[in-house]
C-alpha cells in the first residue's frame, strides 16, 4: 500500500531490546482533512527518515501489519519506504539574495 501526504512530526529511535528498534513517523493527508498517520519504522529501517524534514511532501509505502498478545489484537502500519516529493520551504529559501547583497548596506 502506499499514501501521500505530509510530514507532520519524527519520533526518536527507541531500542526495545538489543536486536530490536522502532521509531514513529506521523503524516497528515491533506485530502482528508488533514488526519494524522502514524507509520512505524523497525530496525535498519529507523534511519530512512533521518534526512527527511517537518513538512516535507513524501510518498510512503507500507505493510498493514496485525499480531495479538494476551487476548488483545494490534495493528501497525509498518513503513517499508518513503520517497520525498517535494522538500518544505525553510526561512532561508524565501530571503531574497539580492537582500544579501553587502553592497547595499545602508551606512
Amino acid at each position: 500500500m502506499q499514501l501521500i501526504g505530509f510530514v507532520y512530526k519524527k519520533g526518536e529511535t527507541t531500542q526495545k531490546t538489543e536486536k530490536f528498534s522502532v521509531r514513529d513517523l506521523i503524516i497528515e493527508r491533506p485530502d482528508k482533512s488533514n488526519m494524522p498517520i502514524k507509520f512505524q519504522l523497525k530496525n535498519d529501517k529507523c534511519k530512512l527518515i533521518d534526512l527527511i524534514n517537518i513538512g516535507d511532501e513524501v510518498n510512503v509505502r507500507f505493510d498493514v501489519v496485525g499480531n495479538e498478545w494476551k487476548g488483545a489484537y494490534y495493528v501497525n502500519l509498518e513503513l517499508l519506504e518513503i520517497q520525498v516529493l517535494s522538500k518544505a520551504s525553510t526561512v532561508s529559501d524565501q530571503i531574497d539574495n539580492t537582500q544579501l547583497n553587502s553592497d547595499d548596506l545602508p551606512f
